[in-house]
């Protein structure tokens, strides 16, 4: 098995899909940790009371999109019609890049839906 390193089409929107994200991530921490709100009081907090629309397009949607083209970048299905049989087929191409931003957005994209679910909804009661 051959693996490639390349980054091709997918692979840069799929780094760029997630760098939102990564950023969120990282003005969760500084708050957390160092109680620092500045990223959050001047980029998030600004977009999420303009619309939360737009909060879930940028942490949610887009790197949904750029996981599902990353995954059928990696993975590649046929179905074939064989007289009267179906062949499925599924074909996984090993691109180091494509692989990686699926397994980060996809752990991205549960994290945050479970962030939003349990901390803005409030579906866990707190103690």
């Amino acid at each position: 098995m051959k693996t490639s390193f390349s980054l091709n089409k997918a692979a840069w929107a799929g780094l760029a899909g997630s760098a939102i994200p990564l950023l969120f991530w990282t003005a969760v921490a500084c708050e957390l940790l160092f109680r620092n709100t500045f990223l959050m009081d001047r980029f998030f907090t600004p977009i999420d009371q303009r619309s939360s629309f737009y909060s879930i397009l940028l942490l949610v949607i887009i790197p949904s999109i750029v996981l599902v083209w990353n995954f059928f970048t990696v993975f590649r299905f046929g179905l074939d019609k064989r007289g009267a049989e179906l062949h499925f087929t599924a074909t996984l191409r090993l691109h180091l890049v494509n692989i990686s931003v699926v397994l980060f957005t996809a752990f991205n994209v549960l994290l945050i839906l479970a962030y939003a679910l349990t901390e803005n909804f409030m579906f866990l009661p707190r103690h």
